[in-house]
């Protein structure tokens, strides 16, 4: 969709920006487009806002050209409808990123060039997205608050590292869109310079994405370590102990059976249970290969009965116990 560049913004945007000067403007129009693009380029921090409305058009959708010239940490924040991202990298084969609604996403990006597809919101046909850019050293006057995915993107910026990362796209908390907000419309302040008053919002936003990608990385770590230990826990049942459960899992690890629930379906998109019903299987695979009986297997790996056990390992494998010690022993 080619666009014309006009002196004066076209529609009434969402996002103030009153800290934006008439220099640091661009506004467009185009066939059944309007779009502005306003930005605060200052010592400590980038802060920028692309805005359009789409006249009702059906598969309304627009391609920009984006650069990113410096070694930076991208904090991007989908505001309103959506877009794709064509990563700014060297190499043009990796995957389109796609950016929700009120979502945001991490990106360190070398110097490099790429194109954004924005989508508008189909009801209202608007569209914002804003970035921000912690400059300079900013980042190193950040503590450090653990090993997590948002650390690892601040040594990323600080070593100057050349490889493209991006930690994926999360649903914006309401903390997390208040203070973008905050950030967006603060006024500038007299006796004080624009990068002090926006200070405060920053550290707050580099503060909730830490504690929430600290929060995430521990909560894969959890799924995990739960994983290995329900493998290890069956690998060594006798018939003693009963089958894994969310519930004694939960006990091991002093958490909740919910917790476990959750954070497994989230991360291997599978029930709880469905892994442990696995593990079970595969081990009492690897019992009948190594000779076992089919009761023995069945009374030691938890099961009630014979039939029970059978009906359950066909339903897992496709094939009664029998079939496959048959099946194994002509290998």
């Amino acid at each position: 969709m080619p666009l014309t560049r006009v002196s004066r913004c076209p529609f009434a945007p969402n996002h103030s920006l009153p800290f934006v000067p008439d220099d640091a403007t661009a506004y467009y129009v185009g066939e059944g487009c309007q779009l502005s693009y306003r930005w605060h380029d200052a010592f400590d921090v980038f802060v920028a806002v692309l805005e359009a409305c789409f006249a009702p058009v059906d598969g309304s959708r627009l391609e920009i050209p984006i650069e990113s010239h410096l070694y930076d940490l991208h904090l991007v924040y989908q505001l309103t409808g959506s877009s794709n991202f064509m990563p700014l990298a060297s190499s043009q084969t990796r995957p389109v990123l796609s950016l929700p609604a009120r979502h945001h996403m991490q990106v360190y990006a070398p110097p490099g060039s790429g194109v954004i597809h924005i989508l508008p919101d189909g009801q209202t046909l608007h569209f914002a997205l804003a970035v921000v850019v912690p400059k300079g050293d900013w980042v190193t006057r950040y503590p450090a608050v653990g090993n997590s995915p948002m650390e690892e993107l601040i040594r990323s910026r600080k070593e100057m590292a050349h490889e493209y990362r991006y930690l994926g796209p999360t649903p914006s908390t309401e903390s997390v869109l208040f203070w973008i907000n905050r950030l967006l419309n603060t006024p500038p302040r007299s006796g004080m310079s624009l990068d002090d008053a926006l200070n405060g919002p920053m550290v707050r936003l580099i503060k909730e994405h830490s504690d929430e990608l600290a929060d995430r990385h521990r909560a894969r770590q959890l799924v995990a370590t739960v994983r290995l230990w329900v493998a290890d826990y069956v690998s060594s049942m006798d018939g003693s102990q009963p089958p894994p459960s969310a519930e004694l899992s939960a006990q091991v690890f002093a958490t909740t059976p919910r917790r476990i629930r959750e954070l497994h379906r989230k991360f291997h998109a599978q029930k709880f249970a469905q892994f442990i019903s696995y593990c079970r299987v595969e081990e009492a695979k690897q019992r009948l290969r190594a000779g076992e009986s089919i009761a023995a297997v069945a009374l030691k790996l938890g099961w009630a009965d014979v039939p029970t056990f059978s009906k359950h390992f066909k339903k897992s494998t496709g094939q009664t116990p029998g079939h496959f010690i048959k099946e194994t022993a002509h290998k």
